[in-house]
């Protein structure tokens, strides 16, 4: 058994596709089939059931999984702590995620920092999470050494580069009137009480701009979206609350419902975001290309584009020049 055979296996595992996992161990599917043929042969059983859609695991490859795992995970380990012994980095370096999108939910996940963490003890990694306004200042400010974050108000004092798209939804009480509806859109807010998060002041000047003014929600602002007071708003005064996708699975689906809202007026992409200008410590460039890795970026590493140069989709660069209709 070879150690491009667990990984391609691994790679196979997670993405449940032969295709998707080629793209990301940057080798052809032929490639993949390959391997994984041999692999079953050599263990004389079939790891993977292969349709038309993907791959699914069978019994034998959930144990093999689940048994060759941790190899993986003690050679990358032994692979970061002889570069670490090799060359040495120390320093501070503070990350800025916006609200929702570190978690288990989301396609940024904690576990890769707290392995950072004990991978470079030298460098003290600090994280925090904030509003699209709190990380663009925190990174103007050089108090982030980057973020990830929404596309930014100004754009030419950043570089960024694309990671990915996410979508929005509108939680209401499944026996609210919009309930039955496929997709609400933001004229479907006209009349209702929409919850704004006090930190969401850029949003709800986009929804405002949109309606005319005998249109306009009763916006029902709250701090921080603590969820007793939200849960109140919804169940007990019929308001609606826009919710990015990550934050959806959080919701009691038995207490409300969530339906898609389709609209270009707010920003649905997360961005990599860097202060314009600025040479980054050699941890920091460290610790941006360790968590790249490992959250499945590769193919943007290195990348270093101005904003300018960036029209992202559903997030129009001219949100502050559109006049309200």
């Amino acid at each position: 058994m070879e150690l491009r055979q667990l990984r391609c296996f691994h790679q196979v595992y997670q993405d449940k596709s032969f295709q998707q996992a080629a793209r990301h161990l940057y080798i052809s599917q032929q490639a993949v089939s390959y391997l994984i043929k041999n692999l079953e042969d050599e263990l004389g059983v079939e790891l993977f059931i292969r349709h038309n859609t993907g791959v699914q695991p069978t019994e034998y490859g959930d144990f093999f999984a689940q048994e060759t795992r941790h190899l993986l995970t003690r050679l990358d380990s032994i692979t970061y702590l002889i570069q670490r012994k090799s060359n040495s980095i120390s320093g501070r370096v503070t990350i800025g995620f916006l609200l929702g999108h570190l978690g288990p939910l989301s396609r940024l996940t904690v576990s890769p920092l707290h392995t950072f963490q004990q991978l470079y003890p030298e460098i003290e990694l600090r994280w925090i999470s904030g509003s699209p306004r709190q990380c663009e200042e925190k990174v103007l400010a050089e108090k982030l050494d980057f973020a990830f974050s929404a596309f930014p108000t100004q754009a030419d004092l950043f570089q960024c580069v694309k990671l990915y798209d996410f979508k929005w939804y509108v939680i209401m009480r499944p026996d609210h009137p919009l309930a039955g509806k496929k997709y609400l859109t933001v004229e479907d807010f006209s009349g209702q009480k929409l919850i704004m998060p006090k930190d969401e002041q850029h949003d709800r000047q986009q929804i405002m701009r949109a309606l005319s003014s005998s249109q306009q929600p009763a916006f029902v602002q709250v701090q921080n979206s603590f969820f007793d007071l939200v849960y109140q708003n919804i169940l007990d005064d019929d308001a609606l609350m826009i919710c990015a996708e990550p934050h959806v699975a959080v919701f009691n689906p038995y207490l409300v419902t969530h339906i898609p809202f389709h609209s270009d007026l707010l920003r649905s992409q997360i961005f990599l975001l860097k202060k314009r200008g600025i040479i980054p410590s050699p941890a920091a460039a460290l610790a941006e290309d360790y968590l790249l890795k490992k959250w499945g970026f590769k193919d943007i590493l290195g990348r270093q584009e101005s904003c300018q140069e960036i029209i992202p989709a559903g997030n129009s660069r001219d949100w502050d020049k559109s006049p309200a209709r």
